[in-house]
Order: C-alpha cells, then sequence, then structure tokens
C-alpha cells in the first residue's frame, strides 16, 4: 500500500481502469517498473522514471486504460 500511495496509483478492476495522480518516486529511486499488474481483463505493465523535478510513466497498455493526472507528469 506503501508503494500504491507513493506512485499515485487506483485501480478500478471493474471498470479496467487504472488512475495515476501526481506519482512520486523516494529520493534515490529514480527508476521503477510495475510488471504484470492485472486490471480487469488485461495485464500491463508501468515504467516510472525521474527526469528532473518530474516523473514520467510509460506503458503498453491499451489506448483508455491508465490515465494520467498531475502537475509532475
Amino acid at each position: 500500500m506503501m508503494l500504491q500511495a507513493c506512485l499515485g496509483i487506483t485501480v478500478d478492476g471493474q471498470a479496467g481502469t487504472v488512475t495515476i495522480v501526481d506519482p512520486r518516486l523516494p529520493i534515490g529511486i529514480d527508476r521503477l517498473w510495475v510488471d504484470r499488474l492485472h486490471v480487469g481483463g488485461d495485464i500491463i505493465s508501468l515504467a516510472f522514471e525521474r527526469h528532473g523535478d518530474r516523473i514520467t510513466v510509460t506503458t503498453g497498455a491499451r489506448p483508455g486504460v491508465v490515465r494520467l493526472k498531475g502537475p509532475a507528469l
């Protein structure tokens, strides 16, 4: 749950969506991968990466599964 809160991830399996709001990475961690996250009928992977004061999130999920929100993105 701590990682979920830090990354700002909310999973809604019934709707088949992942919402990421203003993700943060702990100091000293510049990259983090979440592999094989089950979301409804999909299995996705997420990659979080620090670029200065911004965190980018990339995924290979089909359109509409992952929604990103927040000033750091």
